[in-house]
């Protein structure tokens, strides 16, 4: 019976087009009926054998119907495959490596981000479908403007998509609230302004500059570097474009769209911090080490520099920006989702330590958003220079919640703390751990307001700081222990014992040596000289 239909459908169609249009020509007709065809097959995506022939023809009819329904004029498309799962953007020959090694993702079922869009009658109008597809490219700048907008809202703390439904627990924002800031005005304006009166596309002046801005963290390129591309752009854009003229300007633009970090005097022998109580301080309250150096400018200047600084970036803001993007909102819940592994382990979540937490703090796991943290610390030469000894120790945070195909992506590891050098912190690392700590013990007693942009609703977010990872110094040195240096002075004598016989027996190797490559020459000049002889 469906063949039936469709073969009705069908000539339904031809008669329409014949009777009431006679504009309407053979390859029009025909036209027509490949829109009818567009109903994809989608079987071969629960195929198990990924090298036969049923699963490599579903995969080029499906690049055959992502460059078809490609309107953004891109070389790159969404990949589907299990690990990409449309969060990176590849070639299209790319793509068919991806899905033929990897398989695609069987729970997208609809190919949204390819172009495809729910069907709902089962009668297709060529008329409309077109129209349709004249639209796509419509649609998807308005998209792009509507993601710059809610980048700028979601940065000020605002979801006015939110707002709109009605929802209970988020803390309305008054129109005064709204435009009472200058910041949040200019980038919202921004986030509007056509790079140029007659530009057709999605591009404004700050999706411009963000993108030039990602480009240039991507490959490396400098301040000058940038600088000498805006100019060509300028040049090339019609005159009335809004990009910046150099690239120190962009960055000023740019400025408050990221995360702010606090800059804290420490002592120079890594006593206290200036911080809080003793913010005001001048001089160290236990080795009354000054503050800061006297450093004369020309022309009888004088400047007051810290003599050591320790940068704190705030986890909490972070933290809490991860929920206001839908796809990062919902993948920081898969840890709920998903089944432990009694095979092997993949992932922490597998590990009896977290149902042993989860089991602990019942209350705390009830909310599936809370997030488990991890830790990490060690130091490094950030001069890339063997003979200098300077050491820098960054402290690490990492959210496991995620999955692992993304927990441990460089995207998602938060620097925390960025302790400085010349030497590195040792046992006196608490001192410098003293603001991250606080964040710590905020988000696990108390909590703070989030918003969850794929749920549509406000929760409060708690943090558990579940483990360390280290290696055995950093070990020592967070947990306050010196057994590193006990153990190096037990064994004192049996390591220079060791280390006695080791050098005595290479000397007798290289005697030996030297015995053997001296009788050797000599044999070789006794034949040269024989040799003349002759």
């Amino acid at each position: 019976m469906r063949w039936f239909t469709s073969v009705l459908q069908t000539s339904f169609l031809l008669q329409y087009t014949l009777l009431h249009n006679s504009q309407f020509t053979i390859p029009t007709i025909c036209g027509s009926l490949k829109v009818m065809s567009r109903l994809i097959n989608k079987e071969w995506m629960n195929e198990s054998d990924r090298g036969g022939h049923v699963y490599t023809k579903g995969v080029e009819d499906f690049l055959e119907f992502a460059d078809r329904t490609n309107v953004t004029e891109l070389a790159t498309i969404p990949c589907p495959c299990v690990k990409c799962r449309n969060r990176m953007r590849h070639t299209p020959i790319n793509v068919r490596k991806h899905l033929v090694r990897n398989g695609i993702d069987k729970s997208y079922t609809l190919w949204a981000l390819h172009g495809e869009k729910p069907f709902v009658n089962s009668f297709i109008d060529p008329i409309a479908e077109d129209a349709h597809q004249e639209n796509i490219r419509e649609e998807q700048i308005l998209v792009r403007e509507l993601e710059m907008r809610n980048l700028v809202d979601n940065i000020h703390g605002l979801h006015g998509e939110y707002e709109e439904t009605g929802g209970v627990g988020q803390e309305k924002v008054s129109e005064e609230q709204h435009f009472s800031s200058e910041k949040y005005n200019e980038y919202k304006r921004l986030s509007s302004e056509k790079l140029y009166s007659s530009c057709e596309g999605s591009e404004t002046t700050l999706s411009a500059i963000v993108e030039l801005h990602n480009l240039k963290k991507q490959f490396g390129w400098s301040g000058n570097s940038v600088t000498t591309l805006l100019i060509i752009l300028k040049r090339w854009l019609p005159k009335d474009n809004t990009l910046p003229d150099t690239y120190p300007r962009m960055k000023s633009m740019m400025k408050d769209l990221g995360m702010n970090a606090n800059f804290i005097h420490a002592c120079v022998n890594n006593c206290v911090l200036f911080w809080k109580t003793n913010e005001d301080k001048e001089h160290c309250l236990q080795c009354g080490e000054p503050r800061y150096t006297v450093r004369s400018k020309r022309g009888g200047r004088v400047r007051k520099e810290p003599l050591k600084v320790l940068r704190h970036f705030p986890l909490i803001p972070r933290l809490i920006r991860l929920y206001t993007i839908p796809w990062i909102a919902h993948e920081m819940t898969w840890h709920d989702r998903s089944t432990s592994s009694w095979e092997y382990m993949r992932h922490p979540s597998d590990s009896p330590q977290w149902g042993m937490f989860k089991s602990k703090w019942a209350e705390f796991s009830n909310e599936r958003r809370n997030i488990f943290l991890g830790i990490a610390t060690d130091g490094f030469n950030p001069r890339g220079i063997q003979s200098s000894s300077y050491s820098c120790w960054p402290v690490i945070t990492v959210p496991y919640n995620l999955p692992p195909s993304l927990c441990m992506k460089r995207e998602f590891q938060m620097l925390s703390l960025l302790i400085p050098g010349p030497k590195a912190p040792g046992q006196d690392i608490d001192v410098f751990l003293q603001p991250l700590v606080e964040e710590l013990k905020l988000l696990w007693e108390k909590g703070v307001l989030a918003f969850d942009s794929y749920e549509k609703e406000s929760f409060t977010l708690k943090v558990m700081l579940m483990w360390g990872i280290h290696d055995f110094p950093a070990y020592g040195n967070l947990s306050g222990y010196r057994f590193m240096r006990m153990r190096l002075n037990l064994d004192r004598e049996l390591f220079d014992q060791k280390i006695e016989r080791t050098f005595r027996a290479a000397r007798r190797l290289q005697r030996k040596n030297n015995i053997i490559e001296d009788d050797e020459r000599r044999d070789a000049e006794g034949y040269l000289l024989d040799a003349n002889i002759i």
